[in-house]
């Protein structure tokens, strides 16, 4: 039986090591010599069609299996999302979808996993539907720098941001319109488990320092590439 998720607890330590040690075993295989001059495009395309499938997979399964309302469970939080753009990203080795992806996942991601919006542990299916979750986009990432020699870009830096505030605008009233307990971006309700979000206003004030943390997680996400940011992205 699952028991309840607590933050860094055992459930949550797993969590992290598995995410983290499948991330590294991607990374050390395809380094490996060879790996990028070969042609890869059918597991390019088979892996990015399954980031796609899964997230509406989900979609199906949580309403149809798990009992959850459908209003709440559309792929509108940012770590789906990312799944999906990255997805596309392998299929069609488009650097838009990377520019835009690469801060949703690295940042967001991140603190995703750091602070999961989880009420169980293992093995209840929302744990590892959110530990595949974060697989797949630490793995999508990896494979746009490490493959296809994308890096992240001031520009890069502009349209993530923009693309997430736009979001963040469609998304609020669309919460309040579908019901059933909506909480896209967390726009309407603090996560259930332990956040930043705990130490802001009461929602929806809490959105401008929302908009500010958030500018400092992409702007942290930057760092590494900070010094070769004014250099061609890709060729």
């Amino acid at each position: 039986m699952p028991h309840p998720f607590r933050l860094f607890g055992p459930d949550h330590w797993a969590s992290l090591l598995v995410t983290l040690g499948l991330s590294l075993a991607f990374y050390l295989r395809i380094r490996q010599r060879g790996w990028v001059t070969a042609d890869h495009r059918r597991f390019e395309r088979n892996l990015g069609a399954f980031m796609v499938a899964y997230e509406g997979f989900k979609f199906l399964v949580r309403p149809l299996f798990l009992g959850e309302p459908w209003q709440t469970v559309l792929p509108l939080h940012l770590c789906q999302l990312a799944v999906i753009v990255l997805g596309l990203m392998l299929m069609t080795r488009t650097y838009l979808y990377f520019e835009i992806a690469y801060f949703w996942g690295v940042g967001g991601g991140t603190m995703a996993i750091l602070t999961p919006d989880l009420a169980y542990g293992f093995p209840d299916p929302q744990y590892l539907m959110h530990n595949l979750t974060h697989v797949l986009i630490y793995a999508g990432v990896i494979y746009g720098l490490t493959v296809f020699r994308f890096r992240p870009t001031w520009h890069s830096f502009g349209v993530s941001f923009g693309t997430a505030f736009l979001l963040m605008v469609l998304v609020f009233p669309l919460n309040y319109w579908l019901g059933h307990g909506a909480n896209y971006l967390f726009l309407r309700y603090r996560p259930q488990a332990g956040s930043l979000l705990d130490f802001l206003p009461e929602p929806p004030w809490h959105i401008p320092y929302v908009v500010l943390i958030a500018l400092v997680i992409y702007f942290l996400s930057f760092l590494p590439f900070l010094k070769t940011a004014m250099k061609p992205a890709h060729e």
